[in-house]
C-alpha cells in the first residue's frame, strides 16, 4: 500500500476495509534482437493482486521489423498483441503500425487497432517543410464514426506555435492554438525567445544593430530582433556551450566578422556574448590621395565603428565589404588614420567597375616623400685624395 492510499484509508469512515487497492505486482520481461532478419521481439507478463478484488494478468507481445522495398528504405512495421484477464473476463486485441518514408522529409503512416470492443483504422501524412515548420494530417474510421485530426507547428525566434484541430463524427469538433515563449531583459538589452525550461540558463547574443542575423546553438537557429539581440535557450549548465552565426543563412549583404562565441553558465544564469557582423554592399574600389598617388600596400580601411572593411592592394585597389551609401571610410597606415574617403549616396548600380574614392587628408603618397635613391655602391664608397706621392715599393728594399 502506498502512503497516499494509507492516508485515504485512514481518513475514510470504512478505514478497516481495503477494497480495490494494490497488494502485489510481478513483472517478467524479455527482449531479443534478431539482426539477421531485422526483427526485434519484446515479451511482457504482469501479475497483479488486490486486497479485495480478483487477480489480474496481462500478456503482451510486440514484434518490430525494419525493411526496404525497392528504392523506399527504412520502412517500419510493428505488431503488438495483448491479452488482459480480470474478473473472469478476457480482453484480446492487436495493434498494427506501419511507417513509410516518402522522400527526405515526408512520411506516410497507418495505425490499426482491433479488439473485442472496438476496431479502428487511421492513415496519416507527415511533412517537415524546413527546420522551423512541420505538419501532420490523420484520417480514419472507428466503430463510432469517422475521425479527422491534424496539427501545424512553427518554431519562431520568439515562441513555439502549435495549431491543431480534431473532428469526431457525430460527437465533437475542436481546435486549439498554443503559443509558448518567454522574454529576457537585461542591462545589455533583451529579446523575446522560445522556452526550454522555465527559469533555465540562457545566453543573450548581441550583433550590434543588425537584424535578422541567424544565431544557432544546438537546435533551430534564432534570428536577431530589430535591435540586434537574440536569446539562445538550448544551453547546458556547467558546460562549455558554443553558439555561432549561421553563415549559410546570412542575408546576402551581410558578412560575419566574429562568428563564434563560447560560454559556461551556472544553473539559471543569463550570459552575454558579443559578435560582429558587417551589413552592406560589396565593391571593388580604387583609392586616390590628394597628390594623385595611392595608399601603400597593406593600408587598412575602416568604417566609423572601427570595423575593418578591406586592405589596400597594389595601385590603391581594394575589395570592400559592408559599405553603405554616404558612409565615411578611414584609411590607416603607419599606425594612424591618414585620410578619409566618402562613399557616394546613392551607391552606383555596378560596384565592381572600379569605384573611385578620393581620400581627403594631409597624407601624401609614400613615393612622394621618400629621399632620392642612390646606388648602393656609391652610397657606401668614399673618395680620398692625398697630397703625397705614393711610395714605390722598391724603395723600402735598397740594393747593395
Amino acid at each position: 500500500m502506498t502512503m497516499d492510499e494509507f492516508i485515504d484509508t485512514h481518513n475514510d469512515d470504512n478505514d478497516r476495509q481495503r477494497t480495490g487497492h494494490d497488494k502485489e505486482m510481478y513483472t517478467l520481461t524479455y527482449s531479443q534482437n534478431f539482426s539477421a532478419i531485422n526483427v526485434n521481439a519484446y515479451i511482457n507478463y504482469t501479475h497483479r493482486t488486490y486486497w479485495n478484488q480478483p487477480n489480474q494478468d496481462s500478456y503482451n507481445l510486440t514484434l518490430s521489423h525494419y525493411f526496404d522495398v525497392g528504392e523506399v528504405r527504412g520502412i517500419s512495421l510493428s505488431v503488438n498483441g495483448f491479452r488482459n484477464e480480470y474478473d473472469n473476463e478476457r480482453d484480446d486485441g492487436v495493434y498494427v503500425s506501419l511507417s513509410i518514408p516518402w522522400g527526405n522529409n515526408r512520411t506516410l503512416s497507418y495505425n490499426g487497432s482491433f479488439s473485442d470492443d472496438n476496431n479502428s483504422n487511421q492513415v496519416g501524412y507527415y511533412e517537415r517543410i524546413d527546420d522551423r515548420n512541420n505538419y501532420q494530417i490523420n484520417a480514419g474510421r472507428a466503430d463510432n464514426g469517422a475521425t479527422l485530426d491534424g496539427y501545424y507547428r512553427h518554431q519562431a525566434s520568439y515562441a513555439d506555435i502549435d495549431v491543431s484541430a480534431n473532428y469526431q463524427e457525430g460527437d465533437y469538433t475542436s481546435g486549439g492554438l498554443n503559443i509558448q515563449g518567454g522574454a529576457t531583459l537585461t542591462a545589455k538589452g533583451g529579446a523575446l525567445h522560445r522556452t526550454s525550461v522555465n527559469g533555465g540558463s540562457r545566453l543573450l547574443v548581441d550583433v550590434g544593430d543588425e537584424a535578422n542575423v541567424p544565431i544557432s546553438g544546438y537546435s533551430t537557429p534564432v534570428y536577431t530582433n530589430a535591435f540586434g539581440k537574440a536569446v539562445i535557450v538550448d544551453v547546458n549548465d556547467y558546460y562549455r556551450n558554443q553558439v555561432k552565426i549561421d553563415i549559410t543563412q546570412l542575408p546576402e549583404d551581410a558578412e560575419a566578422i566574429l562568428s563564434i562565441a563560447q560560454a559556461t553558465l551556472t544553473e539559471g544564469a543569463i550570459g552575454y556574448r558579443r559578435m560582429e557582423v558587417l551589413s552592406g554592399k560589396k565593391a571593388m574600389a580604387s583609392i586616390r590621395l590628394r597628390d594623385g598617388g595611392t595608399p601603400p600596400f597593406g593600408a587598412e580601411v575602416y568604417n566609423s565603428r572601427q570595423q575593418q572593411l578591406g586592405i589596400v592592394g597594389e595601385g590603391g585597389s581594394v575589395y570592400l565589404i559592408g559599405i553603405n551609401p554616404g558612409e565615411r571610410l578611414q584609411v590607416t597606415w603607419e599606425g594612424k588614420t591618414q585620410c578619409e574617403a566618402a562613399l557616394p549616396d546613392p551607391l552606383p548600380g555596378d560596384l565592381f567597375s572600379g569605384l573611385l574614392l578620393p581620400c581627403i587628408g594631409d597624407a601624401s603618397s609614400p613615393e612622394a616623400t621618400q629621399p632620392e635613391e642612390k646606388p648602393l655602391l656609391q652610397l657606401h664608397t668614399q673618395r680620398r685624395t692625398s697630397s703625397t706621392q705614393p711610395e714605390a715599393l722598391s724603395s723600402r728594399y735598397p740594393t747593395h
